[in-house]
């Protein structure tokens, strides 16, 4: 029987790549571009259908989880237990960051007035509760499904010895 091993090879620049690795840059600036798209399309939209709403606050989630999912792909899930709600902290704080410049600005709005100063604590807890929140829920559905692709993969490819090694290390690691 001859095993076929398939690989990928996709070409990622090295800047993107290391810059990737750094949770702090790599969160303040998933932050700053949530908050960025979400009120610029808010800002050039005159529709306030909840279609539009909805679809604005789904994209806003996609572009956090997306660039969270590439700074999580460089460490092991182990490694995920802290990583994944310090993300969701920082990018809440570089969603408040930028809150912060767009009230200055008088961009940022609350509702259908323009927000000021005294708005911004109140949207600072938001970002941030809600960041983590979604962080940690969507850490844990990732993990899950993480660990079931690898064990497919491997009876698939009929190590099922591998399997079973993997079992018995994750069995000897959460028993340490």
């Amino acid at each position: 029987m001859s095993h076929r091993t398939l690989e990928l090879h996709v070409h990622e620049p090295p800047a993107v790549l290391r810059f990737s690795r750094f949770i702090l840059p790599m969160a303040l600036l998933t932050g700053i571009l949530v908050r960025v798209y979400r009120d610029a399309l808010l800002a050039s939209s005159s529709s306030s259908s909840w279609t539009f709403l909805i679809v604005t606050y789904v994209g806003q989630q996609i572009v956090l989880l997306g660039l969270a999912t590439a700074h999580l792909g460089n460490y092991p899930i182990k490694h995920w237990l802290w990583r994944v709600p310090l993300f969701g902290i920082v990018a809440g704080l570089g969603e408040a960051l930028a809150s912060a410049a767009l009230i200055a600005l008088r961009f940022e709005r609350n509702g259908t007035e323009i927000a000021h100063s005294h708005d911004w604590l109140g949207f600072a807890r938001w970002a941030v509760a809600v960041d983590v929140v979604l962080m940690v829920v969507f850490g844990v559905l990732l993990a899950a499904v993480m660990q079931i692709l690898r064990y497919a993969l491997l009876k698939r490819e009929h190590r099922a010895h591998t399997v079973a090694a993997v079992h018995e290390s994750r069995e000897h690691e959460t028993a340490k």
